[in-house]
């Protein structure tokens, strides 16, 4: 089950881009694509996390395309919330 929803973002993409690429290094993730949009992979929580985004003009839409089943929607929404807003 796929996970999609949206997050707006403050301030400039460049700070929230980079704030992402210091998050996903820390937990050795990979990323291939650019600041309008990409694809992510990371391992925590004992899993494997796989997803891509695109910047639109005020938010950034995220699908997260595998990720451990027996963490809901509502909690990876909320934890990329924290880094974005």
């Amino acid at each position: 089950m796929s996970c999609k929803f949206q997050t707006a973002y403050s301030g400039s993409i460049e700070n929230v881009f980079k704030i992402a690429l210091n998050e996903l290094s820390a937990w050795h993730g990979q990323f291939d694509g650019d600041i309008n949009g990409g694809s992510f992979s990371v391992n925590a929580l004992g899993s494997s996390f796989q997803g891509k985004f695109f910047v639109k003009q005020n938010f950034i839409e995220w699908e997260i395309s595998k990720k451990p089943f027996y963490i809901p929607c509502t909690i990876i929404e909320n934890f990329v919330k924290t880094y974005v807003n």
